[in-house]
């Protein structure tokens, strides 16, 4: 397995959780460009990655800020305004990720997700992650959406 491979995978897995247990629970983010730092972990090599987001509130409220990747089907566990727990699996090139995913709210202005994936299919391994978001513009110009 290539590490690029899995960053750019565990980029677009980042921000993930869907299908929401406890839906109507508002998440009270600013909408807006976010800056995120993202340190990910794959079979002891980290790499520190910079990403540019646009929230819309549509994506708050169907939870698409955190739902990235479409090789994955993920699902909410517990959902509160100021946390998301849920888990994932994705298969992706003969390869199946699963692991768990924690975002915590900490403010209208700022969050962190963590998470971890194991790997099995033609290469074993692990990937963990740890992003670290915050607002940065009520403007989405400049940022991916």
């Amino acid at each position: 397995m290539k590490p690029v491979d899995s960053l750019a995978f565990t980029a677009a897995l980042m921000a993930c959780v869907g299908q929401p247990a406890a839906q109507g629970v508002p998440i009270n983010l600013r909408m807006g460009g976010w800056d995120t730092v993202m340190t990910t972990t794959v079979n002891g090599k980290t790499q520190v990655s910079k990403l540019k987001t646009c929230v819309t509130k549509e994506d708050l409220e169907s939870l698409r800020t955190f739902e990235k990747d479409e090789d994955c089907k993920y699902t909410w566990t517990s959902r509160t305004a100021s946390r998301i727990t849920g888990t994932t699996r994705c298969t992706v090139e003969g390869k199946t990720r699963e692991g768990e995913i924690d975002v915590q709210i900490a403010g209208t202005e700022s969050y962190q997700m963590t998470g971890g994936m194991k790997i099995s299919g033609k290469v074993d391994g692990a990937v963990r992650f740890e992003m670290k978001s915050r607002w940065a513009s009520a403007s989405c110009k400049g940022y991916d959406d």
